[in-house]
């Protein structure tokens, strides 16, 4: 097995000998929340996960660099070479570290590739006052070293870059929260819509507009990695190519009903390996499904809505493109984090999105034209007549305005404002 030396540990990182790295000064939103939470020297292993190429090491390095700057000893070691993924060599790094300094941060990138880096990781947590942030791609190898670490680490996930962020890379400031009580809003940031839909969701490609290679790079180094490396290290798949085409699958129909019984006829595999390779793609942060709200209590026995993780992604992987179904994405992704069901009664009637708070419940519906009439908005009525709401919602590419209809009132959302705020408050 591959051993490592100090010199190769040293020479990792310029923060191995005391040095900095360069970062950039745009930080995303999770820095704060994970920064605040080590400043107050709460002792914990922090798990990262997310999609490749989001920004996972920019943000642990910002993060190194920040506690760094406040007097804390950092170090920091990525496991991204096949040489280094076994657990001698994290044994190797960490008494290393742990002997320089017993109450160091300690950041191990990518370090979910290695076979029980759960109790490795225990073994040096529990004989030193050290705190650990590691990284993953995916959330299936955070889940593999979980059990090792009940009590200890507190995971968190960084999406893909929001219009807002994407805004804010530039100096410009985005809206600060758009409130559904009274959701009056200018329309603004149209004009760099376009570009965020395309690219946005990747850091590096911010000043990129070349769109065969921005198209290539999401494919390659976020879909195909996933797919053709991540997973499989994990789980044994025995039809790697199928497991493409269901996330094809997910691309061409992002914000349609999925049915695994369709899947399977399709692609030629069992109801129950198709179920499995979704939960994989799921895990990983390709593709998520939401549930309907009908009979909630039974939701895992009833339809899903499937979308893939962001619009670049769709934009960059489906060979069915569809306007609609590039805004339906964008908004799924802007509203995950409010945990989203849909809604589709007996006569197939749909809602997109339902928000439900303890005091509320927030239909929203999604169209791409910028001009609705009473006509587009009959779904979301019967829906607010069914539940007894004054209120609804509906999130196009006009300007702010509403729709009255039998005393009941639709505000009508601009795109880019609802995807430039950073809080949306329910």
């Amino acid at each position: 097995m591959a051993k490592i030396t100090i010199e190769e540990i040293l020479d990792y990182s310029a923060m191995n000998t005391g040095g900095a790295e360069t970062t950039p000064v745009y930080a995303r939103k999770l820095f704060y929340s994970i920064g605040t939470f080590v400043e107050k020297k709460k002792r914990f292993i922090i798990a990262i996960d997310g999609l490749r190429r989001i920004g996972k090491t920019t943000l642990l390095k910002q993060i190194l660099k920040k506690l760094q700057k406040d007097g804390r000893i950092v170090f920091y070691f990525a496991f991204d070479k096949k040489a280094h993924q076994n657990g001698e060599v994290l044994d190797e790094v960490l008494k290393f570290f742990i002997n320089k300094d017993n109450s160091a941060v300690i950041c191990l990138d990518e370090v979910g590739k290695i076979d029980d880096w759960g109790g490795i990781i225990k073994k040096y947590y529990d004989r030193s006052n050290a705190t650990f942030l590691i990284s993953s791609s995916a959330a299936l190898h955070i889940r593999k070293g979980r059990e090792s670490l009940a009590g200890r680490m507190i995971n968190y996930t960084l999406p893909p870059l929001g219009f807002d962020e994407y805004l804010a890379q530039d100096g410009i400031k985005p809206i600060a929260s758009l409130n559904f009580s009274e959701p009056e809003c200018r329309t603004l940031f149209e004009e760099h819509l376009g570009s965020f839909l395309e690219k946005g969701s990747y850091p590096e490609l911010h000043y990129v507009n070349d769109k065969p290679i921005i198209k290539n790079y999401i494919k390659t180094s976020t879909v195909e990695k996933m797919i053709f490396e991540d997973i499989p290290s994990i789980f044994k798949i025995s039809h790697v190519s199928k497991l493409l085409e269901i996330y094809e699958y997910f691309a061409n129909y992002s914000g349609d009903f999925v049915h695994e019984s369709n899947i399977s006829g399709f692609i030629g595999l069992s109801e129950p390996t198709v179920a499995d390779y979704i939960t994989y793609l799921e895990q990983s942060h390709l593709v998520k499904r939401i549930f309907t709200e009908a009979n909630y209590a039974k939701m895992i026995r009833k339809k899903k809505k499937g979308y893939v993780a962001s619009p670049s992604i769709y934009m960059n992987t489906t060979s069915n493109f569809s306007q609609g179904k590039l805004i339906e994405t964008a908004v799924f992704d802007k509203l995950r984090q409010y945990e989203p069901l849909t809604f589709l009664d007996e006569q197939k009637r749909e809602v997109d999105f339902v928000i439900r708070t303890a005091k509320q419940i927030y239909p929203i519906e999604v169209k791409s034209s910028d001009r609705v009439s009473i006509s587009d908005a009959g779904n979301l009525l019967s829906y607010m007549q069914r539940r007894k709401l004054d209120t609804g919602y509906m999130i196009y590419q006009g300007a702010f305005d509403y729709l009255n209809a039998g005393g009941k009132k639709i505000y009508l959302i601009p795109l880019s404002s609802f995807l430039a705020s950073e809080e949306l408050v329910f």
